[in-house]
This record gives C-alpha cells, sequence and structure tokens, in this order.
C-alpha cells in the first residue's frame, strides 16, 4: 500500500482573530501543532509565529487554566456524587459511611473557609447549663425588674 505524499496546502493570508483564539484554545487541549494547524486551517508556519508571541502563549496559558480548573470541577462533582450515593445507601455499613464522609471531608477542605478564632473577650459568653436542673447559670439568667 503506497502513501500519498501530498501535502495538505492552507493559505498563509491574514488570519483573523478568531482563528487565532480557535488555534489557542486547540494548544489549551495539549493537541499537537500539526493537528491544531490543520483543524484551525492555517499554515504551520502562521501557528509557530504565532507560538513565538509571547501574548499568545499567554491567551494559550489562560484557556489551559480554565479547562483545567473545569476538569477539576467536574471530577470533584463526580466524586462527591460517588461519596454520597455511599452516604445514602441503605445497604452501606457504617465503617463505609464513615470513610465516604471522610473523603468528603477532604476533598471539601480547599472550599470551605476555616471558621475564625475565638478571642476571649468577644462575642457571646460561653454558656455552660447546670447538669441538675437544665437552666443556665445565674450570672447569664435575665434579672428580674425590681419595683
Amino acid at each position: 500500500m503506497s502513501r500519498s505524499n501530498s501535502k495538505e496546502v492552507v493559505p498563509d493570508g491574514p488570519k483573523t482573530d478568531s482563528e487565532r483564539d480557535t488555534a489557542a484554545m486547540q494548544l489549551a487541549a495539549r493537541l499537537p501543532k500539526a493537528q491544531v494547524a490543520r483543524l484551525s486551517s492555517v499554515a504551520r508556519s502562521t501557528l509557530y509565529r504565532w507560538w513565538e508571541d509571547p501574548g499568545f502563549q499567554e491567551e494559550v496559558q489562560r484557556y489551559r487554566e480554565v479547562f483545567e480548573g473545569n476538569a477539576e470541577q467536574r471530577l470533584l462533582v463526580q466524586a462527591l456524587a460517588a461519596l454520597s450515593s455511599v452516604l445514602t445507601d441503605p445497604k452501606a455499613t457504617n465503617a463505609e459511611r464513615i470513610r465516604a464522609a471522610e473523603a468528603a471531608q477532604r476533598l471539601l477542605r480547599p472550599y470551605v473557609r476555616p471558621p475564625a478564632p475565638a478571642v476571649v473577650g468577644q462575642g457571646h459568653p460561653r454558656i455552660v447549663f447546670s447538669k441538675r436542673t437544665a437552666q443556665a447559670p445565674r450570672e447569664l439568667a435575665p434579672r428580674r425588674a425590681v419595683s
């Protein structure tokens, strides 16, 4: 079987910003430059010239960050859905539920802001209920008006 040596010829005329954006997105998706040139309908020489431009490289990097961020979010949602199914499965053991809850907590830790540390002397006083009466201590009880 003989292989044709004909090369695909793409005109190297003026290119639009949309062609440049398309090429940047495809490079951000980590497609090979030869394939990007073919898919974007630009000559390889044009693509390589764009690649030498720091602005174009920054554009590719911005698209790459968006793609990777979206991929991370999709994976996080899928992982949490799988863990949620374990947590709600009536056939799951308590140990499986605990492991699933711990895994979900580890996954969500970067997205949850920790509470601010308590400062002594600010905010609400610590309320300790008496075990015998189940009432607040006298110093925290509301005062009655004297008539």
